[in-house]
């Protein structure tokens, strides 16, 4: 696998994500991970820092959408108390 493909992976994550589609972004994210070992054999310094930018994006990215679905959960909760009444 080419470092290349790994970059356009993380990429296509991060599209993913911005549009809501979690379960294509685990797909690619798998993907990845299958093939960690192939791609971890041709990286570079220059390439690794490169990579690790946009992997620190996605991070913040899920960060946002981890805390989304905690507010989103809390307020479903406070909707079934109230309605209780």
């Amino acid at each position: 696998m080419e470092i290349s493909d790994l970059k356009q992976d993380l990429i296509k994550i991060e599209f993913f994500l911005k549009k809501g589609d979690l379960s294509s972004a685990l797909k690619i994210y798998e993907k990845i991970n299958k093939n960690w070992e192939d791609y971890k054999s041709s990286l570079d310094i220059k390439t690794a820092k490169e990579l690790l930018n946009i992997v620190k994006f996605i991070e913040t990215l899920l960060k946002q959408k981890r805390d989304s679905f905690f507010n989103t959960q809390k307020c479903l909760n406070l909707c079934k108390i109230y309605s209780k009444f």
